[in-house]
């Protein structure tokens, strides 16, 4: 069995520093003039998956799944 990351490996990647990752988890698009039109892999800067958006024309990322943010303060697994 694939992990999920493995699953999506084959979509665009998005990656966001904290202040969009933080909207896009709230159900805000945020702007980003790297993605295209389509369904991407959205990743947190330190590699975390945050979920799946929906690239626009204008360069902006909605959210449509979204993976649940780790407890403040936890630790990333080894």
């Amino acid at each position: 069995l694939l992990d999920l990351p493995g699953l999506l490996q084959n979509l665009p990647r998005a990656q966001l520093e904290p202040g969009r990752e933080a909207r896009f988890r709230n159900g805000q698009a945020v702007a980003d003039a790297a993605t295209r039109e389509g369904l991407h892999a959205v990743f947190a800067i330190d590699g975390r998956l945050i979920g799946l958006g929906q690239g626009l024309h204008d360069g902006v990322l909605r959210p449509l799944r979204l993976m649940a943010a780790p407890p403040s303060g936890a630790q990333p697994a080894e």
